[in-house]
């Protein structure tokens, strides 16, 4: 690997962050999700700051409030265009309906008061009140996933790939995902490809998008948007198909605390019970 390639490799994680300030750690997690191979004694160096001291017209290391970590900030230049702010993503609620694998969920946006509505009895009272909200179903967002692994280095997209082969299901690879680190840029990746749904759904019909999104930035620099456990899955790790639904929380709950710093995870509110609970252990 020459000093090229990695500004290469490093210009395509600031790009992929939108050119935001990120926690050392997170910078190096990322190289390594695109490269697993990634050895910084190619250029002569032995640590990642090190490397980064090769790299200042890329941008420069600073030191944390607390002096525990260090933040990489890219230079202006590096920066995503007039990106000044965080990036909007579709509001939590939103994300929930239209990322729901159930082919009989539904959900419309009510005009008049602009909220969602689940209830079909009550659409059905005033129909021409509320119009449906768009789902990304399972097969949706498996294109999705094979084109998002497509584009990770051959080593890491293989086992990703194979995952979404495993079954008609997400499980396998989002365990996939989650065992190479790449929860955080997953979840990002999708939720942006549903942003774009809805963002071309509100402007067919006319909608004002604005409050159906929020804003949140990348990797440590922030505290990633709360992800909601339905209660439904949290009761089910009492049913006989605990093994299965105990994986695919698991899996979910990894890919949502990814990309919570130090700090934050120490405060992370998962009940200890929840937290060591396998169906291994159970036997």
């Amino acid at each position: 690997m020459t000093a090229d390639d990695f500004g290469s490799r490093l210009q395509a994680v600031i790009a992929e962050s939108d050119g935001r300030p990120m926690l050392l750690a997170y910078l190096g997690a990322r190289l390594r999700a695109r490269d697993p191979d990634l050895d910084y004694r190619a250029l002569g160096v032995r640590t990642l700051r090190e490397a980064m001291a090769r790299c200042t017209s890329l941008g420069t290391l600073e030191r944390d409030p607390s002096g525990s970590d260090w933040i990489f900030v890219p230079t202006p230049t590096t920066r995503a265009p007039a990106q000044q702010s965080a990036p909007e993503f579709v509001a939590e609620p939103w994300f929930q309906h239209v990322s729901q694998y159930d082919p009989a969920h539904q959900c419309w946006f009510d005009l008049a008061s602009a909220e969602l509505q689940a209830d079909a009895t009550t659409v059905a009272l005033e129909p021409e009140r509320y119009v449906e909200v768009p789902r990304a179903d399972i097969e949706v967002q498996r294109q999705w996933a094979h084109r998002w692994s497509a584009s990770l280095a051959d080593a890491v997209a293989a086992p990703l790939c194979a995952g979404l082969e495993a079954s008609a299901g997400m499980g396998a690879f989002n365990a996939a995902v989650v065992a190479h680190g790449l929860g955080t840029s997953w979840a990002g990746h999708r939720r942006g490809r549903i942003t774009e749904l809805i963002r071309s759904w509100a402007k067919q019909h006319a909608i004002d998008a604005t409050p159906i999104l929020s804003r949140g930035l990348p990797g440590g620099s922030r505290r990633p948007p709360r992800a909601i456990v339905p209660r439904a899955a949290i009761d089910k790790l009492d049913t006989p198909t605990a093994a299965a639904d105990a994986s695919a929380l698991r899996a979910f709950l990894h890919a949502m605390v990814d990309g919570l710093a130090d700090a934050e995870l120490c405060e992370f509110p998962i009940p200890l019970r929840f937290a060591l609970r396998s169906p291994q252990n159970e036997r």
